[in-house]
């Protein structure tokens, strides 16, 4: 084969190859671009997802900031409960003391009866004593003046025996306004007892949901921190990319320069070919 067929065919190729290269020159400005765009994409991403973790942390302190509010309201609610139930044991007591204060009203109630019914017998002995001693005349004076103190002492014992029942009848109406006040006491203290069990459940439930909705937020917290470390390292590893495209389209460059030269020498040999053919002949 001579060499002016040759140097055409490497003619050829090396135009080839340098067309190959400005369509690789082209997709490697393509590539560079996307690249560039994907990272900043991905950096508007990743200022997003640290706004989204800021909130979500927001949120995370507002559920956990709830938690320690309800936690110490619980905690009222269950002392206001407790405090409840040791008034309603002390009502208890008081209406077992009033009601052992009625049966003794009730008791000296008799009693004061019993003593009147005796101070009646007394007087009326004390009127027939005297009769008696009147009938029996002078016999009779110290007699008389026994009747007469005993009829005196009864008088005496049933008017205090009167005084004694009019203080217990007062005694009695009070009994029984306390014991309609206890009995009032007694709803209210019930009705507050269970308005504390039910603050109490409330609060429970609450307690509960507050903890979950923090555990929620400081697991969706975890998985945007983790998303934005993926995108980091995304981002991290677009533009080691576009370092090596660079790098790749700097020697590209290089390649294309040299392949350049040796086409123009390729061109210059390939136009001496047929002179040195003729000088030749």
């Amino acid at each position: 084969m001579s060499a002016g067929p040759l140097v055409t065919s490497i003619l050829a190729t090396v135009r080839r190859v340098l067309e190959n290269m400005s369509r690789a020159e082209r997709a490697f400005v393509g590539r560079r671009a996307a690249d560039a765009q994907m990272s900043d994409e991905g950096q508007k991403a990743a200022v997003r997802l640290q706004r989204l973790m800021g909130r979500q942390g927001e949120m995370a302190g507002f559920f956990n900031a709830s938690r320690d509010r309800i936690k110490a309201l619980l905690s009222r609610s269950v002392e206001l409960e407790a405090t409840a139930t040791a008034m309603a044991e002390q009502m208890e007591a008081l209406r077992a003391d009033e009601e052992a204060l009625a049966d003794a009203v009730a008791a000296v109630k008799s009693n004061s009866r019993a003593i009147s019914n005796l101070a009646r017998s007394a007087r009326l002995l004390a009127i027939n004593a005297s009769v008696e001693a009147a009938r029996a005349g002078q016999a009779g004076a110290g007699f008389a003046v026994v009747a007469k103190e005993m009829q005196a002492l009864s008088d005496e014992s049933a008017a205090r025996v009167e005084a004694i029942s009019t203080h217990l009848d007062r005694l009695d109406g009070r009994l029984a306004d306390m014991d309609a006040r206890t009995g009032q006491n007694e709803v209210h203290l019930d009705q507050l007892r269970k308005a504390a069990s039910d603050m109490k459940s409330v609060l429970e439930r609450a307690f509960l949901r507050a903890e979950e909705g923090r555990d929620a937020a400081n697991e969706i917290h975890a998985e945007i921190a983790a998303e934005l470390d993926e995108l980091t390292n995304f981002i991290h590893l677009l533009g080691e990319g576009g370092r090596q495209t660079d790098d790749a389209k700097d020697v590209l460059d290089e390649n294309r320069r040299l392949a350049e030269a040796i086409l123009a020498e390729l061109t210059e040999a390939e136009a001496d070919v047929p002179l040195r053919h003729g000088s030749a002949s």
